[in-house]
């Protein structure tokens, strides 16, 4: 059983980064769901999303996934939880199953798909190089 809720610093998504978890891979999370229930998730890995072709950005902040490691025998629905680790504090992020690899452990997926500004992405085509138009 997980130690009872503390005071957890309130960390909005908008707050964290790639960085932030690249960091944090190999430590535990506590994910507390809303019935009161909570339980220990694992990040294992920490991907940045590839841009479009002919795009690059600034920053390597903006879309990337996060995958979790939880005992299978406690599987989660696809939900907003809370999730706590005592680096970064509190957040709620939106988690999805997907699937389960030696009948003891189930895996979950939380994505960031950002929109960085307009200033922060350049178009690179063969004949020219531009700020995108739009923002």
């Amino acid at each position: 059983m997980l130690a009872s809720p503390r005071r957890w610093r309130e960390v909005s998504l908008a707050d964290v980064s790639f960085k932030t978890f690249a960091a944090l891979v190999n430590s535990r999370f506590t994910l507390r769901e809303s019935n009161g229930g909570a339980q220990a998730l694992e990040l294992v890995q920490a991907d940045l999303a590839a841009m479009p072709d002919g795009f690059t950005a600034e920053s390597d902040s903006d879309s990337f996934s996060l995958f979790f490691r939880g005992d299978v025998t406690l599987a989660l629905q696809q939900d907003t939880y809370s999730f706590e680790h005592a680096r970064i504090g509190r957040l709620a992020m939106f988690i999805v199953p997907i699937g389960c690899d030696d009948h003891s452990h189930s895996y979950y997926e939380a994505v960031f798909n950002r929109t960085p500004p307009a200033s922060r992405i350049t178009h690179h085509d063969s004949r020219f190089t531009h700020q995108a138009p739009y923002g």
